[in-house]
């Protein structure tokens, strides 16, 4: 776990993550701004099934980042950590969500629980859907291999908006979406600056609103040939469950390599 910045207090440029950050005592800190969202393993895999399409688009309103400006608490108290955060809502305004994550972070493993609610209370006129998201996560390191893992579930309630059918009072609850998704990863570093990694994701959803339900596998090699210079291939196949919405057409199968420079 990485802990904020030695620092009394930081204004960071206009595109940078966070616009202030506050150091406080006993290891807390605070950030105001657009930051990266509290929750779970916070992937790098923009394709991963617990961010893609558990938590983004339809089903969770953010990815890298929070939508909209925020604020964000953090303490690392001894081996203890916890993060909440708190920010408007991008589609619908005067709503806030938030989230939170923490556990425990030791020299041989994490473990922590996270949390995100969205209109909790439905008590916007521009929505009618309220979300929640909660799980558990946490990687050890066993010699040269990193572990990773994560579970998710969570639902959406749905509820009747103004604009609804007639006679059906704006707020009405009308049904309930659920969700599942896990993530499970073993990382290799080969030496000489290359590793090889193995992934295993599932994502169930019950309204068959996602990009994708179903299973996704993926070994991916990076490695890095000289300074500031990244390469990477992932060959990845994703299996669809029975009444996803592409079951009739899968598995699909998929190869991307990736290379940038970096400072």
């Amino acid at each position: 776990m990485l802990k904020p910045a030695k620092k009394i207090w930081n204004i960071s440029p206009p595109n940078a993550p966070a616009l202030i950050f506050v150091k406080l005592p006993e290891d807390a800190y605070i950030k105001l701004g657009k930051f990266v969202t509290p929750y779970g393993l916070e992937l790098a895999d923009d394709n991963s099934l617990i961010r893609n399409d558990l938590i983004s688009g339809a089903i969770f309103s953010f990815n890298s980042t929070s939508n909209t400006d925020g604020i964000e608490f953090g303490i690392y108290p001894g081996d203890l950590f916890l993060n909440a955060a708190a920010f408007n809502n991008g589609a619908n305004q005067g709503e806030m969500d938030f989230s939170a994550k923490g556990g425990i972070n030791l020299r041989e493993f994490t473990l922590g629980g996270t949390i995100y609610g969205q209109n909790l209370a439905n008590a916007s006129s521009e929505s009618n859907t309220s979300k929640i998201r909660y799980g558990a996560y946490g990687w050890t390191k066993l010699g040269p291999v990193v572990l990773l893992g994560e579970i998710d579930l969570g639902h959406d309630n749905n509820f009747s908006a103004p604009l609804n059918a007639p006679g059906v009072a704006p707020g009405t609850f009308i049904n309930q979406n659920n969700y599942t998704a896990y993530h499970a990863s073993a990382e290799v570093n080969l030496g000489m600056d290359m590793y090889l990694r193995f992934v295993n994701e599932y994502l169930f959803d019950s309204s068959q609103i996602a990009t994708f339900d179903g299973f996704r596998d993926m070994v991916s090699f990076r490695c890095y040939p000289v300074r500031n210079l990244k390469c990477q291939l992932d060959v990845q196949r994703m299996d669809p469950t029975v009444g996803s919405f592409n079951y009739n057409s899968g598995p699909y199968y998929a190869a991307i390599f990736d290379t940038y420079i970096f400072y």
